[in-house]
């Protein structure tokens, strides 16, 4: 699980729940592919986001939004088709 920086104690929780792990930033690389990634945001920091999701080998991203409507850029949909 990745987050904005301010839901990071939610993110923290969730993955506590569901047996995951939160990634906050990259000092040691990732080398295997992570089957399912879970993104937390209220919309703030989404340069981060961004720099996290594109240096996270993964094969599902699923989003969710803490705010009643996404901010996702354009440039970021349908990246993995």
């Amino acid at each position: 699980m990745i987050s904005s920086p301010s839901l990071s104690s939610l993110a923290e929780w969730w993955a506590a729940k569901i047996n995951g792990q939160t990634i906050t930033d990259l000092t040691h690389p990732i080398q295997e592919s992570v089957e399912e990634l879970w993104v937390l945001s209220d919309g703030v920091q989404l340069p981060l986001l961004k720099l996290l999701l594109e240096q996270i080998p993964h094969r599902v991203e699923r989003w969710i939004h803490t705010d009643g409507t996404p901010v996702i850029p354009l440039d970021w949909i349908n990246r993995h088709e």
